[in-house]
């Protein structure tokens, strides 16, 4: 019995490895509605290409170690839903965060569904990142 739980975390652990989709494009906020033009949507345009200056200032967590620190304070929770992988994605929330005059991101819900990714992501200020 120990055995095939084993193998069969192993197998869940291999198949939730598999390659991702890296087509690159653009990004949109799945809470904004498609009819109506938003001077957000377009403003600032955010790379996930590479760190900004700003973005590497800012540190990804776990969302429930960010939730339960007396230090942290949210900031905002967005919804995205875009053409890009995973590492694509960390660079774009740590870049936005870095916008936003957050120092700490979490992931959250991320998952694919063709070739669009979606997540979301939960921006916080941390008043003493040393203790995360």
């Amino acid at each position: 019995m120990f055995k095939k739980l084993v193998t069969l975390a192993a197998a869940f652990t291999l198949a939730s490895c598999g390659p991702m989709t890296t087509v690159l494009g653009t990004q949109s906020n799945s809470l904004m509605s498609t009819n109506s033009p938003s001077p957000l949507s377009s403003s600032v345009p955010v790379s996930y290409l590479e760190l900004s200056s700003l973005g590497q200032h800012v540190s990804m967590h776990p969302l429930s170690t960010l939730r339960s620190k007396g230090s942290c304070t949210h900031i905002i929770t967005l919804r995205f839903t875009a053409r890009q992988n995973y590492r694509a994605a960390l660079i774009e929330v740590r870049n936005r965060a870095g916008l936003i005059g957050a120092n700490a991101a979490a992931i959250d819900g991320f998952y694919e569904v063709g070739s669009t990714t979606r997540y979301v992501a939960h921006f916080y200020d941390c008043k003493d990142k040393k203790k995360l």
